[in-house]
């Protein structure tokens, strides 16, 4: 067989499922590296049900597959993860996950020797879920180690939590790293700083009011352009807003999504996302509420306004992703959350004015739009409320091209004849239509 260049071998096999690469792998030496550094031996994921046939495998033969392996899970105990260690020696892994392991049994030799197998290979760590450590300290040691870090994402991690409040005397808690110094408002164990390159955090499920002194502890803040906080509880939010302020002036994409199920009034079943995005003629962060899909099973009458404030007080685009779900009046918020929110939003005072709203609606048929009971000529009322507030906003506000410097619009799908849901709409929202404060769009679900 003809000697090609590897990079021609490469894009030939580009794209060929796993059951052929397999078979081309056998076919001829010169085709191994091809086959082998694609998605064949690219992912292993390693549980404890394949890890000792994947062991035996590596540890009895002279195969150099291991080398071609990038992204590595281990989801395997202690026992294993020790067996292991030696495979791990020969590896190139560039992106690794750790989960259900509890970390805090393993003891330090073997800590260590883990340790010492990835740091300058290492860009992508993900840790979780059901992971523990016994405490934020043995965490951010771990994550210290991977020196080429770029992105970590933390889900499901457990620690114990050993905090408390420092005496009038005490000034800052000691650190291993001379440049940190630990939240003041708490004595902590001393924290192992974040790798320099790291420049995407991403936690879910995590205890933020530990995490937020870990990251306070640096100074200056960590200069990580996308920031991910999910999941965060309602007494974690002084922390989720602390995060937020310092992270500002160097975030280019900020993600917050916390949960909202209680109220002074009743039970509000609904998580928010808030995306925050740096615009590229801008210089401040641009906030983005985005209700996801599936958000609710059921409402009982409260709006969270003084969560959606306390974040956003210069909201500039709001979007619905089911502000009409076909039928189902659980999953279309348009029913009762959506025009909550709008009409708070259009009498919120000292704010910057909302510019864009974006309801997503999908629905089989036109006329399934009258299934669900949505308050239109409240819907109507408040629109013009908002494109008033935005007309007087000032120029630095306005939409391109936009008269008011606001609009609605409305992404339909679904099947639906597009325009006969446009016609319903605009007959249902007049002073709106005839304000051209509300678009129309058709698109496409993949």
């Amino acid at each position: 067989m003809s000697n090609l260049p590897q990079e021609l071998y490469n894009e030939i096999f580009k794209g060929t499922d796993n059951s052929n690469l397999l078979s081309c792998s056998l076919v001829c030496k010169a085709w191994l590296p091809s086959t082998r550094q694609s998605p064949l031996f690219q992912n292993i994921s390693m549980t404890n049900s394949n890890a000792d046939a994947f062991a035996d495998l590596v540890m009895n033969s002279n195969s150099s597959f291991p080398f071609c392996i990038q992204e590595l899970t281990l989801d395997v105990n202690a026992t294993w993860l020790r067996r292991l260690l030696p495979f791990l020696q020969s590896s190139n892994i560039q992106s690794l996950r750790i989960s259900n392991i509890d970390w805090s049994k393993i003891d330090e030799h073997t800590q260590s020797q883990f340790i010492s197998y990835f740091p300058t290979t290492v860009q992508k760590l993900a840790i979780g879920p059901a992971v523990a450590f016994e405490d934020l300290v043995g965490a951010t040691r771990l994550i210290n180690q991977f020196s080429s870090l770029k992105a970590l994402s933390m889900k499901d991690v457990q620690w114990s939590r050993v905090r408390a409040k420092i005496d009038s005397n005490s000034r800052h808690s000691t650190v291993h790293n001379k440049t940190l110094q630990s939240n003041p408002n708490y004595t902590t164990f001393p924290f192992y700083p974040l790798p320099a390159d790291c420049r995407s955090l991403h936690f879910t499920q995590c205890d933020l009011s530990d995490l937020s002194d870990w990251l306070h502890a640096h100074k200056p803040f960590p200069n990580v352009p996308k920031l991910h906080l999910e999941d965060a509880k309602l007494p974690e939010l002084t922390h989720l807003r602390a995060i937020y302020i310092n992270a500002s002036p160097v975030v280019e994409e900020l993600w917050l999504s916390f949960d909202v199920t209680a109220g002074p009034i009743g039970d509000f079943n609904c998580a928010i996302e808030v995306v925050y995005e740096r615009e590229s003629r801008g210089k401040d962060l641009v906030p983005r509420l985005r209700i996801p899909k599936q958000v609710m099973e059921r409402v009982k009458g409260y709006c969270p306004e003084d969560r959606i404030n306390y974040f956003l007080p210069s909201l500039v685009k709001l979007r619905f992703d089911n502000f009409v779900y076909f039928s189902s009046k659980d999953r279309s918020c348009g029913v009762f959350y959506a025009l909550h929110a709008l009409t708070f939003l259009a009498c919120r005072k000292n704010c910057t004015p909302l510019r864009q709203v974006i309801c997503g609606i999908m629905l089989h048929r036109a006329g399934d739009l009258d299934r669900h009971v949505i308050d239109w000529p409240l819907l109507d009322i408040a629109l013009l409320q908002l494109a008033d507030f935005a007309r007087v906003g000032g120029e630095e506000y306005r939409v391109d091209g936009s008269e008011t410097g606001f609009r609605i619009i409305f992404e339909i799908g679904g099947g639906a004849n597009v325009e006969a849901v446009t016609a319903l709409i605009q007959v249902k929202l007049p002073q709106s239509h005839i304000e051209s404060i509300v678009e129309f769009k058709e698109v496409t679900v993949g």
